[in-house]
């Protein structure tokens, strides 16, 4: 055999077949050693990524053997002593049972090169007749053998490498929902959980848009391929993967493939026990940002370790954020169950504090803050903070309370800077920013933010229909039914959208077109609070004031002050609206910051009582 390879070798080894064969030769060569198969498995797939020079002892502990990341290679050889049986393992296969194998591999000496080959891509080489052999004809074609199997290797690297080099950077990732291959599918939450954690780290790195979670999950429901999701929404690469869970055992594999064309840029495997699961997540980001040569976030760097929680508290947490991602008024309190029992198990567990100030802000919102106090939730997120002064969606959650709840504009945005500096890629952050500055008046800036957040979560609903508010309130109906129908071409029956193409049309008179979308809401929807304002909305847009004025009283006493407000607004009970907005004031209530955003109070925007209000809440004009 001679050392140069055919041309086609290189494509051989990424097709299909070739790799399944590749892997069956990884398994007789592994024979039955779980750790020896791990590694050879973790050095094929560098190598072929055409990733072999980054391989060194510290990455190789710390993804192979599960060492920390304080792991120091000078002091534990088990890299080199692992490497080196693994090589010998591999000499003794070949030269015995594996002599006649078609799937040739070897570590090549002196670097951590996964040399692969078959058999019948070389020229043979023809022996000399038996009598004519030397004693060590085996060792001598071994040799040969070798370095025709490292040029080949080195071929395959080159290509992959040149291929890695000549598509463009990869700045933009989508974490695809990790499948539950357990057998009972019990542990749909761990894998949502451990999606969700991953999306969260990935944020924290410079120079990388990573797409929201919803969005991630609205991809996987729909199948999409992800050259399609490459195609469609401007996304660089998808991570994909799975986890098994047996009692405390958790196999987990994931893998990250380049959009453009499918290509397999790693795959990494994990077998560990439920406690590393944190320890998973964070190599699994960590990987993705040293392959993308990514940096941490401006002051991320700096700040002290997250603490880790105990595994009682984490498994709470994850069931509770199972919980949370089904978004109902049930579901938020469900949440904040597992959220209260996770802080308790871990008073340090600073992610747990901010899931449960945020889920009992949105059961303040929902249930009209019976129960539930803004300063709790303020209390709640304030101590995220001080256990994680660098948990970006703490600050922003804390901005939104300090404008909502104390008027201090001053103070909310300096924590919302202190969020984009740590989490510039969370889709929510640029969110509940946006949401304020409208409320402040300062509607350029917050459409700039707004598509920020829609780059980074293209299907997520809600980011366009909070946007299409704000366009009603500016008055460009046009403008907000173009996102409104963006929204319902999506999801037909999205009940938000309805409810403002019904306020659109009702602001233009055309109260039958407005009862079209009322109808629509009312199937789709049924029961949520907006029905009802859109109800006596209609009966006043067909002149029926009298029959709203007895909805309206009837409904009194499930309506806040501010709802009751907007009710008597629309009526032209100017006065008694004011009134209602004056007590609202006084009394600290949620929602007072929005009265210039609400199109019931339209008619008294050039109304000195209403104006003078605005200037107290501290609004912008």
């Amino acid at each position: 055999m001679d050392g140069n390879a055919p041309k086609d070798t290189v494509d051989q080894v990424r097709e299909p077949a070739r790799y399944t064969e590749i892997l069956a030769q990884v398994d007789r060569l592994a024979a039955g050693a779980p750790r020896r198969a791990r590694l050879l498995k973790y050095l094929l797939d560098r190598t072929l990524a055409g990733e072999a020079d980054k391989l060194n002892e510290y990455s190789i502990g710390v993804d192979v053997f599960d060492k920390p990341q304080s792991f120091d290679p000078r002091i534990d050889s088990i890299v080199r002593t692992n490497v080196a049986r693994l090589r010998q393992r591999i000499r003794e296969y070949y030269a015995a049972e594996g002599s006649g194998d078609s799937v040739l591999m070897d570590v090549t000496p002196g670097s951590y090169l996964v040399s692969v080959q078959f058999r019948d891509a070389v020229r043979p080489v023809t022996p000399a007749p038996a009598e004519a052999r030397s004693p060590n004809w085996r060792k001598r074609v071994w040799m040969i053998l070798g370095a025709a199997v490292g040029v080949g290797a080195m071929f395959a690297a080159m290509a992959a490498w040149s291929r890695s080099r000549s598509s463009p950077p990869i700045r933009s990732i989508v974490v695809l929902p990790f499948q539950d291959d357990s057998s009972d599918h019990q542990s749909g939450y761990l894998a949502n959980g451990l999606t969700d954690e991953i999306t969260n780290d990935l944020t924290n790195f410079n120079g990388l848009r990573v797409i929201g979670r919803t969005t991630a999950v609205e991809f996987s429901k729909k199948g999409i391929d992800i050259r399609d999701i490459g195609r469609q929404f401007n996304v660089d690469a998808s991570l994909e993967g799975s986890l098994d869970r047996e009692g405390d055992r958790l196999r987990i594999r994931a893998q990250l493939s380049r959009n453009s064309d499918g290509y397999q840029l790693w795959s990494r495997g994990y077998d560990v026990q439920f406690r590393d699961l944190i320890e998973v997540q964070k190599n699994i980001a960590r990987l993705i940002a040293d392959d993308l040569q990514l940096s941490s976030s401006v002051g991320a760097a700096a700040r002290p370790a997250r603490h880790d929680p105990n595994p009682e508290a984490h498994e709470l947490y994850l069931r509770g954020t199972e919980a949370w991602n089904a978004a109902t008024a049930d579901s938020f309190r469900k949440g904040a169950e597992f959220f209260q029992a996770a802080v308790e198990q871990d008073p340090r567990f600073a992610q747990a504090w901010l899931s449960l100030a945020n889920a009992h802000w949105n059961i303040g919102v929902y249930g009209g803050w019976k129960g539930i106090s803004a300063a709790q939730v303020e209390s709640e997120a304030q101590h995220a903070l001080d256990l994680d002064p660098g948990l970006a969606s703490a600050h922003a959650t804390l901005g939104q309370i300090v404008w909502r709840h104390e008027l201090d504009w001053t103070r909310a945005e300096a924590e919302f800077r202190t969020a984009l500096k740590y989490g510039a890629g969370s889709y929510n952050v640029h969110n509940l920013y946006a949401g304020c500055l409208a409320e402040r008046g300062e509607f350029e800036e917050c459409h700039r933010q707004f598509r920020i957040a829609q780059e980074l979560s293209p299907l997520q609903d809600a980011l366009f229909t909070n946007e299409a508010a704000i366009y009603i309130a500016e008055g460009k109906s046009a403008e907000a039914e173009r996102e409104l129908r963006r929204v319902l071409t999506r999801k037909p029956g999205f009940g938000v959208a309805l409810a403002d193409l019904a306020i659109i049309r009702f602001l233009a008179k055309d109260c039958g077109g407005g009862a079209d979308y009322v109808t629509q809401m009312a199937k789709s929807s049924p029961g949520v609070r907006i029905a009802s304002i859109l109800n006596w909305s209609l009966l006043i847009c067909r002149g029926k004031s009298a029959e709203a004025r007895q909805m309206i009283d009837s409904s009194a006493p499930l309506l806040s002050r501010i709802d009751l407000a907007a009710a008597h607004a629309s009526l032209g009970d100017g006065n008694q609206a004011l009134d209602l907005l004056e007590e609202s004031l006084k009394q600290g209530d949620i929602g007072i910051t929005a009265i210039h955003i609400r199109t019931e109070f339209i008619p008294l925007r050039s109304n000195p009582r209403f104006m003078a209000l605005e200037k107290r809440i501290g609004l912008a004009r």
